[in-house]
């Protein structure tokens, strides 16, 4: 039988350990022997019998047939890669179950022994399903009995098979779903056509490894899935019940037709599990890829900790992934979405139903994402929050299509509101009644939502949706904070048309980036640029919305939509312009067109202090309010100028000016008209020219005072001018900074290394052994090398073919002079060097 060379060099070298011991073993007290294979004995199982506790089993190379049972004693079953730490003995010492059955049988328990397998290949083996009732499954290379413990270490998997479940190992009770209690800890293992075939149906496969344990130990670390198959199949499914310990650190998979890394993870008590270093892609795109489903559940009165560092997804397709579950404090870290899609469903959910107060997640980086299709899939949000503040993201190039609908006339059209591309909510129970949801250091460009509805000449009997909160919706029922956030370039070229009729269908209005609803909303140093069909639309249910240090340039149709009561507060509207798309069914109701730079629904107060409104063309009005109720409208030290409209302001309700620069002649003290602020010609809006009037001519009380610039004592800190007394306009005022103006870096993705990198040596400088990492994606030839500066070569420490994963190799300078030395690393993929100093 033909089979593929998979070469690998894993781990680090150094003393073999003979006698294994675990503080959840007894101790072993006698002397360990090591037995070979031929010289000792001729078969591997012989061999096994006649071991004692604490024996290790030596294979020589070769292939070895034949079903295996383990001892219940502790065991060391290997190649000479244990001794040597040459790879070639890995690929080359094979265990070949051929297809008879479960290629090797683990039967240690919890205080009986340890079997630990290191430096083999074993390929062939062949799982069966006992009972479809009982859900009786045996594994196809290891099937792990009772409360067993099994370490795996720098092994191959190739060609094993199941009828349904493990492929290469099952470790739980044959019948039931939890009972294992052992130990397993998986190691450095690479992974390769592996198949399950779930009775013809994928939807029931378990993963080529799965895994049951209560009250055990669980440790996953660097293993490596090529997923190439003609088949659907899963790498990993694990279900952990109140572990001892749980771990997982280093998983790859790549090139799967589907299937998925599932962990479900439950615990009554406080605990802290990590679960890093993940990465799933393809490079083919005729594959469906590998998601990740996480699922966990902690008590209400004792709810765990679950981290997730360093995760990178893509190449997904008609599937999601999914990290939350119920009573966890979730924190993400690192999490790179990229090149997925899915047509009726979010492709990245996180935090799900977790009500053990807010999880948190930092660096999330978004992009290249496709959700729904031209024809009739009507897409959902692409990412989905629950009870999650992000720290840290960048969501860019995400393409939301919604098909066209048939019926549009009698319909109104296909929509999708609240979310095309984030949508987050929240509970009491997350939040506590004080707690507010929080979003700082966010940065969405370039993402496109693409209506495909033919809205002309649209008179439906049912009014079409506007898509409210195209980047992002949030819901809370505390409060939300939005800090340093930037929108750049939303497109939805194809608006929503604005329809009402007053008896028997809904307002339809403008869209918009950023939609919320809370009991209590604060916007601080954000920052809305080019960005189609509407900026904001907030609703507060009980307390205030709040704008400080806000943005908005060349928003269309509706810059904030927003309820009462409303503070605004160094804000920045600048070139928000109406279009021609409203379809009025009636004329009198075209005064409830949202299409202005502010509208303000409510009954209660709105504030405007040193705001900047320019460059907003054919709106009704600038400053639009709801009629239904009265509206008590106070505005000081703000400019309107520069604004085509009908009236200045529309409202029912009483409005209060006080030292504002405006187009026209209202009432109030210390005002200015004029349509001409004489902003700087070189900085341009809205930074003011020397000579502009509305420097210092805000209101006088020192109470309303620019900040002071601490180095020009008596005059103002940029970005206001002059001396102190305020001036008018967003850059004015005792609260003035730059930071409106300051855009959010990008946050770069956190993920594992797609080529061999090379570290540096440690120690260095070093006398006169030091240690040289590499980490390793994918079997690749390599070649270690050591020159010293004048390029000679002065050793040759490794060359040959490596295994995935994170290496070290010694390097002894005993025999050389003090110096600089260069340590190289060359292959495919790779040229690296790092210097190393030798002082003896």
């Amino acid at each position: 039988m033909a089979r593929k060379a998979i070469r690998i060099y894993p781990g680090t070298p150094g003393k073999v350990r003979i006698t294994l011991a675990l503080s959840l073993l007894m101790a072993v007290a006698v002397v360990a022997n090591v037995l070979r294979v031929p010289e000792d004995f001729a078969e591997v199982q012989q061999a096994m019998d006649a071991s004692a506790a604490g024996d290790t089993v030596v294979v020589a190379r070769g292939t070895w047939v034949g079903l295996l049972q383990s001892p219940t004693h502790s065991l060391v079953l290997c190649s000479q890669f244990i001794f040597s730490q040459d790879s070639t003995y890995v690929n080359e010492t094979i265990l070949d179950g051929e297809y008879q059955g479960t290629l090797l049988t683990v039967n240690t328990a919890v205080g009986t022994g340890l079997l630990e397998l290191n430096g083999l290949t074993l390929t062939r083996g062949q799982g069966q399903q006992t009972d479809i009732y009982a859900n009786c499954d045996r594994g196809g290379a290891l099937h792990v009995v009772e409360d067993g413990n099994l370490i795996v270490r720098s092994c191959v998997f190739t060609h094993n098979r199941s009828s349904r479940s493990a492929s290469v190992l099952f470790y739980g009770i044959e019948c039931a779903l939890y009972g294992v209690s052992g130990y397993l800890c998986l190691e450095n293992l690479y992974l390769e056509d592996n198949r399950n075939d779930g009775n013809g149906s994928p939807s029931i496969q378990y993963g080529s490894i799965n895994i049951f344990s209560q009250g055990g130990r669980v440790e996953l670390h660097n293993i490596r899935y090529n997923g190439a198959s003609a088949t659907t199949n899963s790498p990993i499914h694990a279900t952990v019940k109140d572990p001892l310990a749980f771990s997982v650190d280093g998983i790859e998979v790549w090139n799967c037709d589907g299937g998925e890394i599932a962990f479900g993870l439950s615990s009554d008590g406080h605990a802290h599990y990590t679960i890093q270093n993940i990465r799933t892609y393809t490079t083919n795109d005729t594959l469906n890829g590998c998601s990740i489903n996480f699922g966990a559940l902690g008590s209400e009165d004792l709810p765990f900790t679950c981290t997730w560092n360093n995760v990178e997804v893509s190449g997904i397709h008609d599937n999601d992934i999914s990290m939350g579950g119920n009573n966890v404090h979730f924190r993400y870290n690192g999490i790179h979405v990229h090149h997925c899609s899915n047509t009726t469903r979010s492709i990245l959910g996180i935090g799900l139903h977790s009500a053990a107060g807010s999880s948190e997640i930092h660096d999330l980086v978004f992009h290249h994402n496709t959700s729904g299709d031209s024809i009739d899939q009507v897409p959902d949000f692409m990412i989905a929050l629950g009870g999650t503040d992000v720290y840290g993201a960048h969501v860019y190039d995400n393409h939301v299509i919604i098909p066209p609908d048939p019926l549009v006339s009698e319909t109104g059209g296909h929509y999708l509101r609240r979310g095309s591309i984030l949508n987050a909510a929240s509970s009491l129970e997350q939040l506590g009644e004080d707690g507010a949801q929080r979003y700082e250091g966010l940065l969405f460009e370039n993402n496109f939502v693409d209506d495909l509805d033919d809205y002309s000449n649209l008179h439906p009997e049912t009014a079409p949706h506007e898509n409210e909160g195209r980047e992002m919706y949030l819901t809370s029922p505390s409060g939300i904070v939005l800090s340093n956030v930037v929108i750049r370039n939303s497109r939805q070229p194809n608006h929503t048309p604005e329809l009402y009729a007053p008896t028997y269908m809904t307002l339809s209005t403008a869209g918009s980036c950023i939609g919320a609803y809370a009991n209590r909303i604060h916007v601080i140093d954000t920052y809305l640029e080019n960005c189609d069909d509407g900026g904001f639309q907030f609703l507060g249910t009980e307390d205030s919305v709040f704008f400080e240090n806000v943005v908005l340039r060349n928003v269309g149709r509706c810059g904030i939509e927003t309820g009462t009561p409303v503070r605004f507060r160094n804000v920045l509207i600048d070139n928000v312009d109406a279009i021609d798309n409203c379809l009025y069914l009636t004329p009198y109701v075209d005064r409830y067109t949202m299409q202005s730079a502010m509208f303000i629904l409510g009954s209660d107060e709105a504030r405007l202090e040193n705001v900047t409104i320019t460059g907003c063309d054919d709106m009704r009005r600038p400053i639009g309010y709801s009629t239904v109720n009265p509206i008590f409208v106070t505005a000081d030290n703000t400019m309107i100028c520069n604004n085509t409209y009908e009236m200045l302001v529309e409202l029912n309700g009483n409005a209060s000016w006080s030292h504002c620069y405006v187009q026209e002649a209202v009432e109030g003290e210390g005002n200015i008209i004029g349509n001409d602020p004489l902003f700087d010609p070189e900085r341009g809006i809205p930074f003011l020219a020397p000579d502009s009037p509305c420097i210092d001519a805000g209101n006088p009380d020192a109470a309303y005072n620019d900040i002071e610039d601490p180095d020009a004592p008596g005059f103002a800190l940029w970005p206001s001018q002059g001396g102190l007394r305020n001036d008018i306009g967003c850059t004015g005022g005792p609260f003035a900074n730059d930071s409106m103006f300051v855009s959010v870096a990008p946050v770069r993705p956190i993920t594992l290394p797609t080529s061999p990198t090379l570290g540096n040596a440690y120690p260095n400088p070093f006398n006169p052994v030091t240690t040289i990492p590499f980490v390793i994606q994918q079997p690749v030839h390599l070649r270690l090398s050591v020159y010293n500066l004048r390029g000679q070569l002065v050793a040759t420490l490794a060359d040959g073919e490596f295994f995935p994963g994170e290496h070290r190799v010694a390097f002894d300078g005993a025999a050389l002079a003090s110096g600089v030395y260069l340590i190289s690393l060359r292959g495919e993929g790779v040229a690296e060097t790092r210097k190393a100093l030798l002082l003896k």
